[in-house]
């Protein structure tokens, strides 16, 4: 069996890498089919209820009148609100995360070869096989590794060289896109 090249990369972990990673992971997620299903049982839902309200209430051409603008404003109210959310609380999230820590920013070496990644730093070790990633994403700074729908891996295109970046997006495509 012939040996498999090990690739080594270290680096820090700056405080807008939280920020970026966390709105990378929202963006996956809120246009994954899960997330646009419940989306659209929602709308649906409050449509009936606020529909059957206006029709106990005034009747049938008054329900039909308001729904017309209400049902489109009340989509993109139920669209809009998660990223408003979202862009907060990570603006919020990476400026506490960098005025609370006295400790000096976590270095962590990056090791991958054909089987296994692995993330080391003094927080702890830890190493996954690329079968047991259940999907990745990327965008211009990051590539997310996720082990769950809820728990990913952070890698910094910034570390990277291009011969690297170019080795890790050839994995994370054998992944499957998030």
């Amino acid at each position: 069996m012939a040996a498999t090249e090990q690739h080594v990369v270290q680096f820090q972990m700056e405080p807008q890498d939280l920020q970026l990673a966390q709105k990378l992971n929202f963006r996956i997620l809120i246009f994954s089919r899960s997330f646009l299903f419940m989306l659209g049982r929602v709308w649906i839902l409050a449509m009936l209820a606020y529909g059957g309200l206006l029709y106990v209430r005034d009747g049938w051409e008054k329900m039909a009148g308001v729904l017309i603008w209400f049902a489109p404003l009340f989509l993109v109210v139920l669209w809009c609100t998660p990223w408003a959310v979202m862009r907060f609380l990570s603006w919020r999230a990476a400026r506490k995360a960098a005025r609370s820590s006295d400790e000096p920013p976590l270095t962590i070496t990056l090791k991958w070869n054909d089987e296994t990644i692995s993330w080391s730093s003094r927080a702890g070790d830890v190493e996954t096989r690329w079968a047991d990633f259940v999907k990745a994403g990327q965008d211009d700074h990051f590539l997310l590794l996720f082990e769950t729908e809820a728990l990913y891996r952070i890698i910094p295109k910034r570390v990277l060289s291009a011969e690297e970046a170019a080795d890790l997006g050839a994995r994370i495509a054998r992944i499957g896109k998030a």
